[in-house]
């Protein structure tokens, strides 16, 4: 990007120029990379502390390269970033660009060639100063087991709202947050990149991972997601769109909100319920994620390398021990968790080898699906859960028992047909994973498809009647 001041990559390459001059010739590319991301590290965290922030950036720069993620030795990455910080504070402090990216590779002449992006400074500066105004000193972190749990909770919340990390973050930024009082890894995701929802998802420990990466890639449905998802999800909306739940506690906590699109909503997700208003050990787990996720943020504002998987494809893990100061926040890595085994249930082998006797193929087509129905069924002692079926003759059938139900209507279809369809279509996985055993021993052929034409109409108009008849979702 180019100003006044000239390409942003060219004045980097500039203030990185003695360092770079060091590397030997045929050398890895990736060393330049990391020199560069470290200049670049420098670059923005002098910036950001001229614009007045009392967020200490250089100090969070040291916490990074502690935590390996400079990609250099440690001893020669903190020697490096010494000598471009008084370089920065000398040679250039009147160049108050905002450095977003960086990408080099080798030239075809053997120099180095750099594309960087920029920020307006009067976006992020005005974004500093909005940070500092809650981070004033070394606050004490609350411990889990004191009192006042709402009202630190909803003050962290604030304060994240007003750091408005959805400016430079997306939802693709996955970071770890190791709770203290499990020791668990929970994966957290800032949401509002894209102008809709603001706010922080935390996603709980490897469950809660699978889940993600799985609506990330497509593999599993927005609908399955909406009540599937083991997650903690903190939303700021207008106050008219806060859960009388939620009001009750931000009145108990006696912190103010004020301005549209300010109020905190938080919510308690778990698989097959409706969403709920969270426990006192959720806020806790909330309060001390917030916490560390306000720090990680703060970091990535300068430098974006902490937030990308390094060469072994771990990923960045942040932790700290209540009682410590707020920035004694600590930096790893750690592998992401392995998808949680599947157990399918057993096959009744008796019934697929009767209706393989008695049954032929004929030259029928049969659409199936899987979805949350919007009927909310309500057990005395238990917590509300949306009934969720497969749609096969419209039959619904308990969350828990899902994959057997779906393998049992499956064939009680089949032998009220009286024969075997020659396909079935069917859209997700996850149904195809549990009927498919079935259709192998029947010699009937599964097809996934984008649309189910028959179903899809009949899924909506389901939808109208039970929303009519429930007096709205």
């Amino acid at each position: 990007m180019k100003s006044r001041e000239g390409k942003i990559s060219e004045a980097l390459l500039a203030f990185a120029e003695p360092v770079l001059r060091q590397i030997p010739a045929g050398a890895d590319p990736r060393v330049q990379q990391s020199v560069l991301n470290l200049a670049m590290l420098v670059w923005n965290a002098v910036i950001l502390e001229f614009s007045g922030s009392s967020t200490d950036y250089m100090e969070l720069a040291r916490e990074a390269i502690h935590g390996g993620m400079s990609g250099l030795p440690e001893r020669e990455a903190l020697k490096v970033l010494a000598g471009l910080e008084a370089r920065k504070r000398s040679e250039q402090p009147m160049d108050t660009r905002l450095i977003g990216e960086v990408k080099c590779s080798p030239g075809e002449d053997g120099t180095l060639r750099l594309r960087a992006t920029c920020t307006a400074p009067r976006e992020l500066s005005a974004s500093a100063a909005t940070t500092s105004k809650p981070n004033r000193g070394r606050k004490k972190l609350a411990n889990a087991s004191e009192g006042g749990v709402p009202r630190d909770f909803f003050e962290r919340a604030r304060d994240f709202c007003r750091l408005a990390p959805w400016q430079w973050m997306s939802d693709a930024d996955v970071f770890a947050v190791e709770d203290p009082a499990t020791g668990v890894a929970n994966w957290c995701s800032v949401m509002g990149a894209g102008g809709e929802t603001f706010g922080l998802a935390v996603y709980l420990g490897q469950e809660g991972y699978d889940v993600l990466q799985r609506t990330r890639s497509g593999e599993s449905f927005q609908d399955e997601a909406a009540f599937g998802q083991p997650a903690l999800v903190l939303m700021f909306v207008d106050r008219g769109e806060l859960s009388k739940e939620c009001s009750a506690l931000i009145r108990r906590s006696g912190v103010v909100f004020r301005g549209r699109g300010a109020h905190p909503l938080i919510e308690s997700h778990a698989a097959n319920r409706i969403p709920r208003a969270p426990t006192d050990a959720e806020l806790r787990t909330m309060t001390s994620t917030l916490i560390v996720a306000s720090v990680v943020c703060r970091l990535s504002a300068v430098i974006p390398e902490p937030l990308l998987p390094d060469e072994q494809g771990r990923l960045s893990l942040s932790k700290y021990a209540p009682g410590l100061a707020e920035d004694d926040v600590t930096f790893d890595r750690i592998a992401p968790p392995a998808p949680p085994q599947r157990t399918l249930p057993a096959i009744d082998t008796e019934a697929v080898f009767r209706l393989r006797r008695e049954t032929s193929i004929v030259a029928m087509e049969i659409e199936c699906d899987l979805f949350p129905a919007l009927a909310i069924i309500q057990e005395r002692g238990v917590e509300p859960y949306v009934k969720s079926g497969r749609v096969l003759c419209c039959e619904l059938g308990h969350p828990k028992d899902r994959d057997a139900h779906a393998q049992e209507q499956f064939l009680k279809l089949l032998d009220t047909l009286k024969a075997r369809p020659s396909v079935v279509y069917l859209r997700r996985p996850s149904l195809e994973q549990v009927l498919r055993p079935i259709c192998k021993l029947l010699g009937i052929r599964l097809e996934q498809v984008a649309e189910l034409r028959t179903l899809d109409p009949a899924r909506e108009a389901l939808d109208q009647f039970s929303t009519r008849a429930g007096g709205g979702r």
